[in-house]
């Protein structure tokens, strides 16, 4: 069997572009990249992931990180998504590619999740989903110690 390795950063979305680009069909309005118009160069840095059938929440994901959010109260069947969410999890994918080890609130990864945060809430404007507030781990913990 023939095949290559790709380590791009994939998202649903990609696929079925991908195949109508394939089959030679317009895909002007279709969402998603197509896997086969850009190098790894040109490629995007992250993908930006809903979450719906466990708990409301969003994800990002680069290389190197993975960072949830969830909104705390709202049901999945229920409620399509939230004004507020909180931080869930924060993983290091090269340090631990299995996600055993939560590092959401930990002082000494701050800045990672800060910047993740930001990562987030502007991809869920470009997706139309509003302006959305996150509180993190640490924000609680100092609103606790008040």
């Amino acid at each position: 069997m023939g095949g290559i390795e790709d380590n791009r950063l994939v998202s649903l979305l990609d696929i079925p572009k991908t195949i109508a680009v394939a089959a030679g069909a317009d895909d002007t309005d279709m969402l998603g990249d197509c896997l086969l118009k850009k190098g790894d160069d040109e490629w995007k840095k992250e993908v930006y992931i809903q979450i719906s059938e466990s708990f409301v929440g969003w994800v990002i994901r680069d290389k190197q990180y993975t960072y949830c959010v969830y909104a705390p109260g709202k049901h999945p069947t229920m409620d399509s998504g939230s004004d507020l969410y909180e931080s869930k999890c924060l993983y290091d994918n090269w340090a631990d590619p299995l996600q055993r080890i939560n590092l959401a609130g930990s002082p000494d990864h701050a800045a990672i999740e800060a910047d993740l945060c930001n990562r987030l809430i502007a991809c869920a404007a470009k997706a139309g989903e509003g302006a959305i507030k996150i509180q993190s781990y640490l924000l609680r913990d100092e609103k606790s110690k008040s």
